[in-house]
């Protein structure tokens, strides 16, 4: 991907969609997120087509339990 951003808003928009279905938003932004999802279709494409890229990698990535340690 190169540095230079030809359209920021279409770049913003994919990288939100990415994220999402990463699941790194914080709640306030996975909910306007979801929000968008319903209301915009060509966000609802978006995110449609990273959940198709990222999927079979998650997919591949074996299941581990986290150290009990870890939950307080």
């Amino acid at each position: 991907m190169s540095d230079i951003d030809h359209n920021p808003h279409a770049a913003d928009s994919g990288h939100l969609a990415a994220e999402y279905v990463l699941g790194v938003l914080d709640a306030e932004a996975r909910r306007a997120a979801e929000r968008r999802i319903a209301g915009d279709p060509a966000f609802a494409r978006e995110v449609a087509f990273w959940e198709m890229r990222l999927t079979p990698l998650a997919d591949a990535v074996p299941t581990v339990e986290p150290p009990r340690h870890l939950w307080g």
